[in-house]
């Protein structure tokens, strides 16, 4: 009974809220999409940006619909907001939603009006998969700055040389699909290499296109897998005999 009630109480909260900035909000606010596959930044990206007080940013806001369209999810989230915010956005994986047709999202960010396209990439692949791999066996996705990182026991993984294949493979044929899929559109690209160098160079160029003021904002995340590959792959020696890695 108490669960129902606080659900209907937030339920309740959320509709005065979004009342609120239908009287008194706009819709005039800069639309962006940060699009990108797994273990590439995009959660520190996400907070970054989240951070900035003119810049309304959301997660994985279409990861599964849950039998709602893709149409309804949007129109809930690009609603009016408070005067205070210029830009608003969400992230997405080359393959959101899970239950759903990722042709229909892409077609969606096609009709929004001149939003901002943040392709997100990651050059060293090799360590993507692994931080994916470590990420689905710890099921710990992102670290905040005062929480403490799975140990290097925990995140000890085994790769075979056809799931690298299999993902190097779907990764460059997604990456390309984006890069041309959004050729004529505001596009821009930012490399996970470059972006953890100088995190604030790279949200500076966002500020810019987004026609932000150029605030600080402070990370939030820390990296979780800072050790050398032969550390975190158990069979690193056959891998690099097989010439994969």
């Amino acid at each position: 009974m108490r669960k129902q009630l606080k659900s209907y109480e937030q339920l309740l909260r959320r509709h005065l809220t979004n009342l609120r900035w239908r009287i008194s909000g706009h819709t005039a606010y800069r639309r962006f999409v940060i699009i990108c596959h797994q273990r590439t930044g995009s959660n520190l990206l996400v907070s970054l940006l989240d951070a900035h007080p003119d810049i309304e940013c959301h997660g994985e806001l279409f990861r599964l619909l849950g039998g709602r369209s893709v149409r309804q999810i949007d129109r809930l989230y690009f609603n009016a907001k408070p005067k205070t915010i210029r830009a608003a956005g969400f992230k997405m994986f080359y393959d959101h939603p899970h239950d759903g047709d990722p042709a229909e999202l892409l077609k969606r960010v096609d009709e929004m009006d001149r939003p901002l396209i943040i392709h997100l990439t990651r050059d060293d692949t090799i360590r993507a998969l692994v931080s994916l791999k470590i990420a689905q066996q710890t099921g710990v996705w992102f670290v905040r700055l005062t929480d403490e990182k799975p140990t290097s026991a925990e995140k000890k993984i085994t790769l075979t040389k056809e799931e690298i294949e299999v993902f190097f493979k779907k990764v460059k044929e997604q990456r390309a699909h984006i890069q041309d899929h959004f050729q004529q559109a505001d596009y821009l690209h930012i490399t996970y290499e470059a972006f953890v160098q100088d995190p604030a160079s790279c949200v500076k160029q966002i500020f810019e296109r987004l026609e932000v003021r150029d605030v600080p904002v402070t990370p939030r995340h820390q990296k979780i897998n800072p050790e050398p590959l032969e550390e975190l792959i158990v069979n690193y020696a056959q891998l690099r005999e097989q010439g994969v890695i």
